[in-house]
């Protein structure tokens, strides 16, 4: 449940997403042959339906307001906007922007607390890709604050 709402950020889809992932994974339980990978077989499909359940959001968030509306219908919140106003609000928002491969590498390591070695299994690629995902995706979240929220930065960065 906690891999699914660090997606969806929303209690109840997170709660859609992993009975809808307990559902297929039972219809398909047939289609696993390795019983060791059953874990990195079902976050795989927790993730997929996390991705699923945010693309349904999106299209129909943008279909019914206009894109402030839909910020705050899906329930994300700007630093402004948020009771609690701080990083953790900013991050939010900030890892929802990212590239699919990057957002979903970076919340399952540094959210979840997998190892890069799980992660590839999760996703089906490569621990070197993984760890540039996540490499990446640090880079541009370090970037996209310094953009925002110049506030925030260090002042006693050296060169």
């Amino acid at each position: 449940m906690g891999l699914a709402h660090r997606f969806l950020w929303n209690r109840h889809d997170a709660e859609d997403a992993v009975q809808n992932a307990l559902l297929l994974a039972e219809r398909k339980h047939g289609q696993l042959r390795r019983p060791e990978l059953w874990w990195p077989w079902l976050c795989r499909i927790v993730v997929q339906q996390c991705r699923l359940i945010r693309r349904q959001n999106s299209r129909q968030a943008a279909g019914q307001v206009g894109a402030a509306e839909a910020l705050r219908w899906r329930g994300s919140t700007t630093p402004a906007q948020g009771a609690g106003s701080g990083l953790e609000d900013v991050l939010h928002e900030l890892i929802g922007e990212l590239p699919r491969g990057q957002r979903t590498a970076i919340v399952l390591r540094h959210l979840e607390g997998m190892d890069y070695e799980e992660i590839a299994q999760v996703l089906g690629r490569s621990e070197s890709t993984v760890r540039v995902h996540v490499k990446r995706a640090r880079e541009a979240l370090r970037e996209a604050i310094r953009k925002r929220y110049p506030e925030w930065s260090s002042d006693q960065e050296t060169d």
